[in-house]
C-alpha cells in the first residue's frame, strides 16, 4: 500500500497535498513533532517498536516521506506538487537500509546531501 509521512506541512499545503494523494490513491499520515524520534517503520506501521522512540530535538523544516509508491503515483505526486505549488524541498523514499532510521536521523542525512549538493 502506498503511503507518504507528512511532516511540518502548513494546513493550506496539506490540502493541496491531500487533493493529489487521494487522486493517487496514496495513503497519508501526518506525523507529530513528538513522532520524529520513532523509527521510520513504525511510523509506517510496516513493524519496528512504536513504543520506541529516541529523545531528539524536533525539526521544524517540511519533508516528506514516500513509501511503497509505484512508477504512476511517484511521478503523478511530484509533478502535481509543482503544478499546484505544493513543493516540499525535503522528500525521500524508504529502502530497506532507511526504514529503521528515526524521522530525526533521516531529516539530519537529507540536510547533509543538501549542503554538499549547494556546496557543488
Amino acid at each position: 500500500m502506498a503511503k507518504v509521512l507528512l511532516f511540518n506541512i502548513p494546513e493550506q499545503k496539506r490540502m493541496k497535498l491531500g487533493f493529489l494523494l487521494m487522486q493517487f490513491c496514496i495513503q497519508s499520515r501526518d506525523v507529530a513533532a513528538e513522532e520524529q524520534g520513532k523509527s521510520l517503520q513504525a511510523l509506517l506501521g510496516r513493524g519496528g517498536d512504536p513504543a520506541i522512540s529516541l529523545k531528539t530535538e524536533p525539526f521544524l523544516e517540511e519533508m516528506l516521506v514516500m513509501d511503497g509508491l509505484d512508477d504512476r503515483q511517484f511521478h503523478g505526486l511530484l509533478d502535481g506538487m509543482k503544478a499546484l505549488d505544493a513543493r516540499v524541498a525535503l522528500k525521500a523514499v524508504t529502502t530497506q537500509k532507511n526504514l529503521s532510521w528515526s524521522a530525526s536521523r533521516l531529516y539530519g542525512e537529507l540536510c547533509t546531501e543538501r549542503a554538499a549538493f549547494a556546496g557543488r
